[in-house]
């Protein structure tokens, strides 16, 4: 009993420190009866005095320790039960205690690997949490339903997703079952891994093996359509969830929210906030948050800052995700200085800006060429040792080159590279697009060309090429213009769903392309598809769809509709006045 004291103490040792150790020894006892007499098992508890000072208060809450049986070796008996719901946090303590037990040659059960387990993967050690399962099998202490699932949570912390796959492959090709947790816990895994459609896979195989999923699996589900763009299968779940007599949480609410928000539903993310106090739950600064971006990213400022508003009338204090979704919706609505006031205001409330508060407001100055502000608060936040990203630079890059400072722009843009923070898509485009607005078409060129040799313009990105047409708009060169149309953007766009045959009907979309790319794809398709149609059939209906030209932010300012009408169709009417162009069907 003394050995096994002084060994539980040593492994207190290193976070109690020496002094304490010294003071705890004579504070603790072991205990036990001896009754093998009877048949019975041997009981042996650690007990604690409540006199026990400092750090090792804590430790006295452990009190239900071991279970020996007999003559025929020793086993513990969920030893770790108290310490999970008491030492949050304290892992080290645990794995220390857990390390001294095995020294005083006292078995562990699966229980207690476990407990042990489970408190390494609620303190982030997931890699302990993995040698330890790994260990448990080696000792020969058989997992069962619970170690695995606890193994598979400890994966999800780490984003190993697949790794948590073929746990639940073993557990469902034994003899064991596996439970609601073994799924949620998987499921949670490929959420953390952006993998919705594992996700939504394995909520559907619990269905089929006559598992009734619970709040936490429909939780972790919703989420996982959600961050993956998926928001009309968040919402069938929801759904689903509300027929299945399960009554959502507030994490539910916000994650449905925030999938209606990443989808463009912002009307029906509205709906679910304003329904949450019906079902009696009060919306958190996140459902306030989600709700927000949701109606800013679709442009409803208006509606975003009146949440804001809300919030603080209903005594919730913005955090700094709340004041960057504000002021991230007010920029995309042109109310830069709303967004410079509540930028302000967040400082005076002595709440940190972070890089994306500040990229929000870099930002809002940014889309109406206040290149001035968009560069003083961007030198602002270096000097507030807020390291600028990516996303900070491409910003005061675009406030640069739309209020026609290409140099300051090109200066940026090349203090970015200095900094080791490679250019993407956005920046290249960013900075074609700032020489292209003063006519400096060669040096856009240069970049479109360096863009390409750094692998940037992969296979579907159309935006780089939308850009470089535009600018050499103002170029005299059309021929070079219709050679990067013809030999770099077209082969891109026939592998997208442009082109389409319904019907007997020829449809091309120009969603997505600027007024210069959508000139010469209707150029071409005119003069290669729609001609030759016409040398072998006397009647042909096309449909343009356009989009009105305002289906995407990035070309907001664009009229695709107008381009149509003006460079195709107003000369044929002009030519001839009595022929009846439908523009219901032809131009949409």
């Amino acid at each position: 009993m003394v050995a096994l004291k002084r060994k539980i103490l040593k492994a207190w040792s290193a976070p109690c420190g020496t002094p304490v150790l010294n003071a705890t020894f004579r504070h603790i006892s072991v205990r036990g009866r001896d009754t093998r007499s009877m048949g019975k098992k041997r009981k042996e508890t650690i007990q604690f005095d409540k006199s026990l000072p400092g750090e090792s208060s804590k430790v006295r809450q452990s009190v239900e320790l071991f279970e020996v049986k007999g003559a025929e070796g020793t086993d513990v008996r969920s030893y770790v039960a108290a310490i999970s719901g008491r030492w949050h946090g304290k892992w080290q303590e645990a794995l220390s205690l857990f390390e001294a037990v095995s020294q005083a040659r006292l078995s562990h059960t699966v229980s207690s690997y476990n407990a042990t387990i489970s408190m390494l993967k609620d303190s982030s050690q997931w890699q302990k949490a993995l040698n330890l399962f790994e260990a448990m099998q080696k000792a020969e202490v058989i997992p069962d339903v619970a170690s695995y699932s606890a193994a598979i949570r400890a994966l999800g912390k780490g984003s190993e997703w697949q790794h948590s796959l073929n746990l639940l492959a073993v557990v469902q090709k034994s003899k064991l079952s596996p439970d609601v947790i073994s799924y949620n816990a998987t499921i949670s895994s490929c959420k953390k891994g952006g993998e919705w459609q594992q996700a939504l896979n394995l909520f559907e195989t619990m269905q089929i093996s006559q598992i009734s999923p619970d709040v936490i699996g429909y939780s972790a589900t919703i989420s996982a359509c959600g961050n993956g763009g998926e928001w009309q299968r968040a919402l069938s779940l929801f759904a689903r969830m509300q027929d299945s007599q399960i009554r959502p949480t507030d994490s539910i609410y916000n994650a449905t929210i925030s999938a209606s928000g990443q989808g463009g539903e912002w009307q029906q993310a509205l709906s679910l906030f304003e329904a949450m106090p019906a079902s009696e739950i009060r919306p958190s600064v996140i459902a306030h948050n989600a709700t927000i971006s949701a109606c800013g990213n679709a442009g409803e400022w208006q509606r975003a800052l009146r949440l804001f508003e809300v919030m603080q009338n209903r005594q919730i204090r913005p955090d700094v995700i709340g004041y960057s979704a504000t002021i991230n919706a007010c920029g995309t609505g042109s109310e830069w200085q709303r967004s410079l006031i509540l930028f302000q205001a967040m400082q005076a409330s002595q709440i940190s800006p972070d890089v994306i508060a500040c990229n929000a407001a870099i930002s809002a100055c940014g889309n109406v060429g206040e290149w001035q502000q968009a560069l003083s608060l961007f030198d602002a936040m270096k000097a507030s040792q807020i390291t600028p990203n990516v996303f900070a630079y491409n910003a005061t890059i675009s406030a640069c080159g739309k209020g026609g400072e290409w140099q300051r722009a090109l200066s940026l843009f090349e203090a970015m590279q200095d900094s080791q923070i490679s250019p993407n898509i956005i920046g290249y485009s960013a900075m074609i697009s700032a020489c292209g607005n003063v006519g400096e078409w060669q040096q856009a060129l240069s970049l479109f060309a360096d863009a390409h040799h750094e692998r940037e313009a992969k296979n579907g990105d159309i935006g780089l090429h939308n850009v470089v047409l535009d600018s050499l708009r103002v170029c005299a060169s059309k021929t070079l213009a219709g050679h990067i149309f013809m030999y770099h953007l077209l082969p891109i766009l026939k592998t997208t769903k442009m082109l389409k045959d319904e019907d007997g009907k020829r449809i091309i979309d120009l969603h997505g392309l600027s007024e210069e790319s959508a000139t010469f794809a209707l150029k071409w398709w005119l003069s290669s598809i729609i001609v030759e149609d016409l040398i072998r059939q006397k009647k042909l209906r096309c449909i343009i769809v356009t989009g009105w030209g305002k289906s995407r932010r990035i070309w907001k300012q664009s009229d695709l509709r107008a381009v149509v009408w003006v460079n195709f169709f107003r000369p044929v009417w002009r030519h001839f006045p009595y022929c009846r162009i439908p523009l219901g069907s032809l131009c949409r």
